[in-house]
């Protein structure tokens, strides 16, 4: 029984570890993403900026 608590114990730390990995890593995307919206709203604002701007990045 003793080491069926342990492993528990890893299994959730293991886990909760993956949980907060996975939460940077949306974060990081979603903050990549909200930077590219500006961009394209002020590019939609202001055209003549089109040539300034590589849209690939």
């Amino acid at each position: 029984k003793k080491n069926w608590c342990e492993e528990l114990v890893r299994s959730t730390d293991d886990y909760l570890s993956n949980l907060i990995t996975a939460k940077s890593y949306i974060e990081e995307k979603k903050n990549d993403l909200d930077a590219a919206m500006k961009i394209a709203k002020e590019l939609k604002s202001a055209p003549s900026l089109r040539t300034y701007c590589d849209l690939n990045q």
